[in-house]
């Protein structure tokens, strides 16, 4: 076992360092990869027998985007997501009896949704539904790869919010996005773009999911197509983009401020 441990160590660094790298990335360096992956392809536990699945999607030309995906479900194998949440504390919470989802007293969730696409960090997507419980918002949607409070990082990072706010894991984005229209809801994705505007101006008084992308990326043009409109936050700071949890975090309080007093 400690020999295997060994080797997936060896493959996710080597996957991190060409992540880093100039692409496309060179034919040896494709190759490479693909040779530490299949070194997988008999192994006994069948999460790590996938990953030789992944030298598929080795083709030249590949993209940083895709490549990165690829490194995703290497960091699983190993529980290597993020380490973050080893230093989050505990605070007391309200009784069972005052936040039950099935208590008479609990308040009527905002009309406000939040859509993660392609999140990496395990981490992240705990916090925002820590946050998005906290809040009063409606629900939680994953689509990608985004991790799923069904897997224990997640879990361990939004501290048993899981349990007080719905969530679904989407397998389409597209076809959610244009069902959320069907039933009268507004898009608005959140990116630094020239399209995008202050997520202070007004929102319009109806039904509002916010889409957030991946922690590197964002959102991509094809994205933010199906969006209803673009908001950003201005920064004054060198940094033009904020950590994605931080930001769905300021972007839903703005949006509960607005509904609230309107």
């Amino acid at each position: 076992m400690a020999t295997d441990r060994r080797r997936l160590e060896a493959l996710l660094t080597l996957a991190r360092t060409l992540e880093k790298a100039t692409f496309p990335l060179s034919a040896n360096d494709l190759q490479k990869i693909a040779e530490q992956l299949s070194s997988f392809q008999a192994h006994e536990q069948i999460e790590v027998r996938k990953l030789s699945d992944l030298r598929q999607h080795l083709k030249p030309g590949i993209d940083q985007r895709t490549f990165s995906g690829l490194v995703v479900p290497i960091e699983r194998a190993l529980q290597k997501n993020i380490r973050d949440d080893d230093f989050l504390i505990r605070e007391t919470d309200r009784s069972s009896t005052d936040s039950s989802p099935s208590s008479s007293s609990k308040v009527q969730a905002l009309p406000l949704c939040l859509i993660l696409d392609h999140l990496r960090s395990a981490f992240n997507v705990g916090s925002i539904l820590r946050t998005a419980e906290g809040l009063g918002l409606q629900k939680i949607y994953l689509t990608g790869y985004t991790p799923t409070p069904e897997e224990e990082k997640t879990a361990r990072s939004a501290l048993g919010a899981e349990n007080f706010i719905p969530w679904e894991a989407a397998t389409s984005l597209e076809n959610l996005i244009s069902d959320l229209k069907k039933q009268g809801w507004h898009i608005v994705g959140l990116e630094t773009c020239d399209k995008a505007k202050p997520l202070e101006n007004p929102f319009p008084k109806k039904p509002t999911a916010f889409l957030l992308g991946n922690e590197r990326f964002g959102l991509e043009n094809h994205q933010l197509a199906l969006c209803d409109e673009i908001r950003e936050l201005s920064l004054q700071g060198q940094k033009n983009s904020l950590n994605v949890a931080v930001m769905a975090g300021l972007a839903a309080y703005e949006w509960r401020r607005q509904w609230q007093i309107s």
